[in-house]
């Protein structure tokens, strides 16, 4: 089970956070990473476009210009989830858009403005 903190703003305008507990790892892999990129940029006093791109080389550990599977589930272990290979494979195929099955920082930066920023 995935536990993560979420802080944002109450649309009362206070602060407010809630936990996110989801029970499976097919539910995890997308709003848990979603949730996680929306408070890392929340937090954050870059440009919407810096942010993308802190947290595409956050990710990117090797590097090389293109998230792999294995780097997905590194950044899941950071945040305390261990996923199952195929679960992430699944999250990369559904931002994949050239089908080389890894994720540069275009298909990044699309999935990004269409889902979280």
């Amino acid at each position: 089970m995935l536990d993560l903190m979420i802080v944002g703003n109450s649309s009362e305008g206070g602060d407010s956070s809630r936990s996110l507990s989801l029970d499976t790892p097919q539910e995890v892999t997308f709003e848990a990473f979603h949730n996680w990129c929306s408070t890392r940029i929340q937090e954050s006093a870059l440009s919407k476009e810096g942010i993308v791109e802190e947290i595409f080389g956050m990710i990117n550990a090797d590097g090389s210009g293109a998230i792999s599977v294995d780097e997905f589930v590194s950044i899941f272990e950071t945040l305390g989830e261990v996923l199952d290979h195929e679960d992430v494979r699944e999250l990369v195929y559904q931002m994949d858009r050239n089908g080389d099955g890894k994720i540069d920082i275009e298909e990044f930066r699309h999935m990004m403005q269409k889902h979280v920023i």
